[in-house]
């Protein structure tokens, strides 16, 4: 299997992040990140942290689902397709 560039995989992130609000109506948590992006939490953590130093994110520190996307990706209709309930 094809390794994918980890950009790729942060902008699967977002995107991930962004369906999820969309359709829950509040942003996920990191171990619903983990999980809807098939990720360890340990991963969905290293990614947050990359996605706010690339300036992508925000969030507040220990504050639950406190997630904002600052700047989404252009290219999302290969990403999760539908978060399931």
């Amino acid at each position: 299997m094809p390794k994918i560039p980890l950009q790729q995989k942060l902008d699967n992130v977002v995107a991930f992040i962004q369906r999820y609000n969309a359709q829950k109506g509040f942003p996920p948590s990191l171990k619903d990140i983990a999980k809807g992006c098939n990720l360890s939490r340990t991963t969905a953590f290293d990614y947050r942290r990359r996605l706010v130093e690339q300036g992508r994110l925000s969030y507040l520190p220990r504050r639950a689902r406190s997630l904002r996307v600052i700047d989404p990706p252009s290219n999302v209709e290969h990403i999760v397709e539908r978060i399931d309930t």
